[in-house]
């Protein structure tokens, strides 16, 4: 018998799950992988909840919604003007990390 290094109950060596701070029984490792997947889930739903703007014509500043319009700025971006809300939809705006986050 080992004990589980969270919760500290004896566990045989079939019943544990080996990870690299030691032992760990099968409740704590259940509850270890719920909270991860909480914090996907959370994720996800952060995601989902936003409004994702992509630039689609760099000389106009013009960007393509998800929500399916198209928004043209006359100076710079939805950064530089402090957009921080879809006018269409609502969601908050979530920009593509690959591509750059000021206009022209």
């Amino acid at each position: 018998m080992i004990d589980c290094i969270k919760c500290k109950n004896p566990i045989t060596v079939h019943e544990s799950h080996d990870t690299a701070e030691g032992n760990v029984c099968a409740r704590c490792k259940i509850a270890e992988l719920e909270a991860d997947n909480d914090a996907l889930q959370s994720q996800l739903d952060e995601h989902e909840s936003s409004c994702g703007w992509s630039l689609e014509d760099e000389d106009w500043t013009a960007y393509r919604t998800d929500c399916g319009h198209l928004f043209e700025f006359n100076d710079g971006g939805p950064v530089e003007n402090k957009c921080k809300f879809c006018m269409y939809c609502g969601k908050p705006i979530s920009l593509p990390t690959d591509e750059p986050k000021e206009g022209k």
